[in-house]
């Protein structure tokens, strides 16, 4: 099955701009372990560009069950995007996962360089 991504995502998402349920790529998951529940951090693509999201706990199952894994595809359903560190990361509240999981990475994304100071500073030089 060919999933089709929304193209074009994750730029509109890093500037700001709502995008309606868009579908990415989980080209990668990691465990942040933490004192009351464990975290996920995603790294969601669009086959362009690709940026660093959190999964909200309340998602955690279905990361144990195996349903969200590396290089699946899926759609957010509710998501915010947030500045943490000085660094634009999506968090995930509400997703749908699309089977089967594809066996590599869709496109060629690029990483999206999300600082937001580095964005501010180049929006001042250019007025």
């Amino acid at each position: 099955m060919m999933h089709v991504l929304t193209r074009g995502a994750i730029e509109e998402l890093n500037l700001g701009r709502q995008v309606n349920s868009p579908t990415v790529q989980l080209i990668d998951i990691k465990r942040i372990p933490a004192q009351n529940c464990d975290r996920h951090r995603l790294i969601l693509s669009d086959g362009n560009n690709y940026m660093q999201a959190m999964l909200a706990t309340q998602q955690n199952a279905l990361v144990e069950s195996g349903e969200v894994k590396k290089l699946c595809v899926l759609t957010l359903l509710e998501y915010m995007c947030n500045v943490v560190r000085n660094r634009k990361i999506i968090l995930v509240l509400n997703l749908r996962v699309h089977a089967p999981c594809p066996d590599s990475v869709i496109g060629s994304p690029q990483r999206l360089e999300s600082d937001v100071l580095a964005a501010a500073a180049a929006a001042a030089a250019a007025a």
